[in-house]
């Protein structure tokens, strides 16, 4: 566990990027999981961040990191690796799912992965819940309550950060 000094400087870094020198890291994170933004030199970024969690006796896992290029042309071949954590290459994925939402190497913006993934999501809980919609003992209301809460918020979840085009709309309509 982290004492309070500690649990302070964390959080003093969420707000202000952590420094060392000129380098500043940009990130986002909730709870465990962390995404870090690079334009440049990711492998100095990830030794940085390693360095700062050692500090605090925590650890990065190497098993479970994975590095990603956004907006990487599809004619470029993709590596197997492009930084590695104490001489440990970490897997070079070309998709991942971050916080529930699914990215994609080349759609840096909201693209048809996430939705795709989302449209699948609401699909397979509607059909879960297949026989409580055709149930003739179930009041409409209820039903509608059903959709709402546990297949819509499926389709729909994290919607307010998506951007998207109008083919995309017309997808999810």
């Amino acid at each position: 566990t982290l004492d309070r000094k500690q649990r302070i400087e964390l959080r003093r870094n969420k707000t202000a990027p952590p420094q060392r020198g000129q380098a500043k890291l940009s990130f986002s994170g909730f709870a465990d999981d962390l995404a870090l933004l690079f334009s440049k030199n990711m492998q100095f970024g990830l030794n940085l961040l390693h360095e700062t969690f050692r500090r605090y006796y925590l650890t990065i896992s190497a098993g479970k990191t994975k590095s990603m290029k956004l907006g990487c042309p599809p004619d470029v071949p993709y590596k197997g690796s492009v930084v590695d954590l104490e001489k440990e290459p970490l897997e070079q994925v070309k998709k991942f799912r971050y916080l529930g939402s699914m990215i994609n190497r080349m759609e840096p913006t909201t693209g048809d992965c996430e939705l795709n993934y989302r449209i699948e999501l609401g699909n397979a809980k509607f059909a879960s819940l297949r026989n409580i919609f055709q149930n003739s003992n179930v009041k409409l209301r209820t039903k509608v309550i059903f959709l709402n809460n546990l297949v819509r918020s499926r389709l729909c979840y994290g919607c307010q950060n998506w951007s998207l085009n109008q083919r995309q709309l017309e997808k999810l309509d």
